[in-house]
This record gives structure tokens, sequence and C-alpha cells, in this order.
């Protein structure tokens, strides 16, 4: 299992000890909301993030065969919900049936507190005007088997800043970044695909560097008692940008990029340029030790470190 990355369990229960042993390092275990399976991740080290449970959403029966679900609505007002309304992280399943669709207008009504939507792998449509008008959305992760997406479905997201594509999708509706903020960076495997193109007419920036998924990391307390984050490693996944050219985020799941740990890229053989964020503050020790094919080392508006005849500075 050395390529597994993600794992969906529908009920919270305890796996016996170091069953995931030997996995690729920054496994995301999403489960129900409970104590067994957040235990074991804190235990053994996984990442772990909840889903929200059923009743945040309105959904229904894609068909009358019940093996598909849509959601239609996000519900942020029924009471003694342990989710969390603002970070929604979409279940893939729903009483057992896999969730496929993001209806139309799905979280236009009572968006204002959402900052972030985990998408899970299973959604293969997202509806028009799906997250319009959500003006505190900042990042969107969209899946592989997404195939179509409807028009305005970013529309109005003033605030977002990241959104990012696992793969090309021919079928985009139209005005989908409509009225969104200005610094929204776009990232897209191929700067040739419909959706570099729909990013670029509508004046935003497109990135074929590295989204956060290609990266291992860990929440650390950072400056100000904040939570931050800090990047591990650089997964050894198949992935559709490669990872010759890396571009680390400013920003992974709503925290800003703080620290790389110690050995974070060590030993490295791929990785040709890196470029490094503005709030990035600490870098370990070995981080690019042995990093064979490394020529670049960029550091976008950082007052904290720079770069200069092959040593980095404070």
């Amino acid at each position: 299992m050395k390529g597994l990355e993600e794992i969906y369990f529908t009920t919270n229960i305890l796996p016996p000890a170091h069953v995931f042993d030997g996995v690729n390092e920054g496994l995301v275990i999403y489960a129900p909301i409970g104590e067994s399976l957040r235990g074991y991740c804190n235990t053994f080290d996984y990442n772990y993030i909840e889903w929200n449970p059923a009743e945040c959403f309105d959904w229904e029966y894609v068909d009358a065969t019940r093996t598909e679900i849509i959601v239609n609505a996000f519900n942020p007002n029924h009471s003694n919900c342990l989710g969390s309304h603002t970070d929604i992280v979409i279940p893939m399943y729903i009483n057992g049936v896999k969730v496929t669709q993001i209806g139309d207008r799905a979280f236009t009504e009572g968006n204002e507190a959402i900052i972030s939507v985990n998408i899970p792998t299973s959604i293969q449509s997202i509806g028009a005007y799906a997250f319009e008008g959500c003006s505190s959305l900042e990042y969107v992760f969209i899946p592989l088997y997404v195939s179509s997406i409807g028009e305005k479905a970013f529309a109005y997201c003033t605030k977002i800043r990241e959104l990012i594509f696992c793969r090309d999708i021919s079928k985009l509706g139209a005005n989908m970044f409509q009225e969104t903020n200005p610094d929204l960076i776009v990232y897209t495997p191929t700067t040739g695909g419909a959706v570099a193109k729909a990013a670029q007419s509508a004046g935003k920036k497109v990135n074929t560097g590295t989204p956060y998924t290609c990266f291992a990391t860990k929440t650390i307390i950072g400056e100000g008692n904040e939570e931050m984050i800090s990047i591990t490693a650089l997964k050894n996944h198949k992935c559709a940008y490669g990872h010759s050219k890396i571009v680390v985020p400013e920003y992974m799941y709503g925290k800003k990029v703080y620290q790389l740990a110690d050995g974070a890229f060590e030993g490295n053989s791929v990785m040709q340029s890196i470029s490094l964020p503005a709030q990035l503050a600490k870098i370990g020790v070995s981080v690019f030790k042995d990093c064979d094919a490394l020529t670049s080392i960029t550091f976008v508006n950082n007052p904290y470190l720079s770069y200069s005849n092959g040593g980095i500075y404070n």
C-alpha cells in the first residue's frame, strides 16, 4: 500500500495497530465525527479529517436505483451539529450510498461563513452556480473524476485564493471565474487546456507547478499561537503535475505555510527548481540535502529568508 494517500471510513471504528505501516507519508484518513479514528491518527501520526454529517446537507438519490446521491444544498442552520460550517468536508457516502454530484446552486444559500470546501473523489459533476457568491470561500480542490462544471460555478467568490484541478476538464460552463478574487491562482496540469484558457481569458493566474495535495504536512503552532503548516515531505505519488518544478503554495488547508521540516526534500532526485512563499519563516536541517538535480531556489516576496550564491540566509 505504499502509494495509498487517502482512506475513507463510513463509520468511526478503531483499526488494528500498525495496519497502515508502510503507506505514503502524509496519509489522510477521512471519517465521520468520532473519537476512535481521531485518537488512532494522533497515535500513529496520520492526518485526520472529519467529514460533515448528512444533516448538514439537503440531498436526494440521483435516480430510482438509489445507487448515487446528489447534494442539492448546504444546510447550516440545523441544531446540535458537531460538524464545521466554515471548513466543509462533503462526505463520500451518505447512508452507505456514494455521493457523485453537487447540484445547481448547492452552496449559494447561507454560504457567507464557508472558507473551504473539501470535495471527495467520488464527485463526477458540479452544477451551475454551485458556489456562486460564497464571499468568504478561499480554497477549493477539484478531484480527479469531476468531468463537468456548470456555468458561473465560482462566480462572485471574491476571496477565493486557490482553485486546484487534478486534470483538465473540457466541459466547463461560461463565466466560471466571473468577479472572483483578482489574485486567484488556478492550478491545472497543462497550460493549453480548457481550464487554463478559461482562467486566462478571465485574467486569472495559471500555475502548473505544485498543488498542496502533493505535499505531506503537519499542523503546528506558530507565531501568535496561530495554527500553521509544516511541510514534512513531497509525496511519492502518481501526479499529473510532475515534481520537477516545485511551487510551494502560500496557504494549505486555510493555514499559512510556515516551515519546511527537517529533511523535507532530502534525497529528491527529480526536483530541478523550487519557489518558496512569502510566509515561510523556517527551514529545517538537511531540507535540500542530496537534491542532485536542484539548480534554482526562489523566495517570493519573503521578508524572512533569501537565497544567494548557493546559501540560504535569514
